[in-house]
């Protein structure tokens, strides 16, 4: 099967009291639709912050923040009526992580993101972490391009495979169209399996390819990048399928210095499997569904490594002894940016956006150099930037 959920604010009147829906398309792997009426939930989970390795066996419950059910054709849209709520599961750097949750029988589809706690004329509401945190809050709120307003679709999913019925049965995530509407009955979490190390990722780059030229890239404190999250129903090695993103934050700066040529830089993120289950409430019995693999926290680390230069062709010239930097718009998603294929079978995407905390910076003296982006020009959304 696949997902594709967004993320937008809601434009209700309920969405003056800080609320954000989560809407989306749901397949199965032939293509069709989830049938009309299967059950989705959205589920918020606690953010591992501790420093240090996280505790191997420890348990942390998630709580369903919206419920509702699939419309015709497979959509849906299911609300998180009170944002200021998910705080109490929010790390220090505000970000939340959300996994949505649909059933079509033993189907089964899980979906990652985060998103970044925000202040809206006084209302507290979600943001893409990967988008520009050095504008107000009230212009990140309301502008689509920084993913409220409008749907903004954060990636499709492979199917992690089925479920058995008993477990289907068991997950939370009843078709009621509010998460307060009905007592709860199950309780649900993850329990940390194994710590699998940290892993090397890429955070930026840059291309100063001629005489004169130089590039540079600093990630600094609270910089988040998101990074692939993988599901396996059984947890075998070349089951899992990425599903999603988790965003981490860096707990400190991280300035790669001036370079010349192709340079990729890379810091490191620790990673860990969990267990996911559901109990009904009262029993100490939980029941496994679903194994997950994710970052849970910034482990630090500065590389840098050389990378070729991609084909950019949306250029501008740019004069000797311009000093010019890109702190705004998402940066480029690195398809293998975490390497996992050894022990999963797949690699996992990064992505870092451009933003006041992770700023790519060229300077050119010597004469007249174009800069190219490679899917777009300097000035809007370049992803990756050459200069030549």
């Amino acid at each position: 099967m696949t997902a594709s959920p967004s993320f937008a604010a809601d434009t209700s009147a309920a969405g003056a009291a800080g609320a954000s829906t989560v809407r989306g398309l749901l397949q199965h792997a032939d293509g069709a639709p989830f049938r009309a009426g299967a059950p989705v939930a959205v589920f918020a989970i606690p953010q591992d912050d501790a420093p240090g390795p996280s505790q191997e066996g420890a348990s942390r419950t998630s709580e369903q923040v919206a419920a509702g059910a699939v419309d015709a054709g497979g959509r849906f849209a299911v609300t998180i009526a009170d944002t200021e709520r998910l705080r109490g599961v929010a790390s220090p750097a505000g970000l939340v992580d959300l996994e949505v949750r649909a059933v079509d029988g033993t189907a089964f589809a899980p979906f990652a993101l985060t998103r970044r706690l925000v202040q809206v004329d006084g209302r507290t509401t979600l943001v893409d972490p990967d988008q520009d945190s050095s504008a107000t809050d009230t212009r990140r709120g309301r502008t689509p391009a920084e993913g409220l307003g409008t749907d903004v679709t954060t990636g499709t999913v492979r199917s992690t495979g089925t479920v058995p019925d008993a477990a289907a049965a068991g997950l939370p995530v009843g078709g009621t169209r509010s998460s307060g509407g009905a007592p709860r009955t199950q309780v649900c979490g993850e329990t940390l399996l194994k710590n699998i190390g940290s892993r090397r990722v890429v955070v930026g780059s840059t291309y100063a390819m001629v005489s004169g030229s130089s590039g540079r890239f600093v990630y600094r404190a609270g910089a988040a990048t998101s990074l692939g999250v993988a599901y396996s129903v059984n947890g075998s090695k070349r089951t899992w399928a990425q599903a999603g993103t988790t965003s981490r934050a860096s707990s400190v700066e991280i300035d790669f210095g001036k370079r010349t040529g192709g340079r990729s830089y890379e810091t490191q993120f620790r990673f860990g499997k969990y267990a996911q289950w559901c109990r009904p409430v009262g029993s100490t019995q939980n029941q496994v569904y679903n194994h997950v693999v994710k970052a849970n926290r910034f482990d630090g680390g500065a590389w840098v490594v050389s990378a070729p230069t991609p084909s950019a062709t949306y250029c501008r010239p740019y004069a000797s002894g311009t000093d010019t930097t890109r702190s705004t718009t998402a940066a480029n998603v690195w398809s293998h940016g975490v390497r996992f294929v050894g022990p999963l079978g797949i690699d996992l995407t990064a992505k870092t956006g451009y933003t006041d905390k992770a700023a790519l910076n060229y300077r050119i003296n010597g004469k007249t150099r174009q800069i190219c982006g490679t899917s777009d020009y300097w000035v809007g959304t370049p992803k990756r930037a050459v200069v030549r």
